[in-house]
């Protein structure tokens, strides 16, 4: 009787757990109902153009930018990648990534530049300002 129920709890832990390592792609415990959602700002009235792919789509979309963020693309994909070019180097631009409005990567492109690449590092994305 010990045994059995020693065998059923070790049956159901190792169910529960079959996530916990991750799929290869994802990290451990990945939350897939979170979507990441890829937002711009900075000077108001000024074009970007924004490149955008993961795992599921890719794509490339024109927006204004306003000084609050606007939502470019929104995936469940963790390593998410974008480039977002200003048409004019003399506005600003912020890039943002949120989940369920909480945002967790942020990067800013002052006067003088050309854009941001996000780019999925570790956990988590990296920028490179051009």
């Amino acid at each position: 009787m010990i045994i059995g129920r020693f065998i059923l709890s070790v049956g159901l832990v190792a169910g529960l757990c079959a996530g916990c390592a991750g799929d290869g792609k994802h990290p451990p415990g990945y939350n897939f109902t979170e979507t990441n959602e890829l937002r711009v700002s900075g000077t108001p009235g000024a074009p970007v153009r924004a490149s955008y792919s993961s795992a599921y789509g890719s794509g490339v979309v024109e927006k204004v930018t306003q000084s609050s963020p606007a939502t470019v693309f929104k995936s469940p994909d963790p390593k998410l990648e974008a480039d977002i070019r200003k048409m004019d180097p003399a506005g600003t631009l912020a890039v943002e990534i949120c989940r369920q409005d909480h945002c967790v990567f942020r990067a800013v492109a002052p006067s003088g530049t050309q854009g941001i690449r996000v780019l999925p590092e570790g956990l988590g994305w990296r920028a490179e300002t051009y």
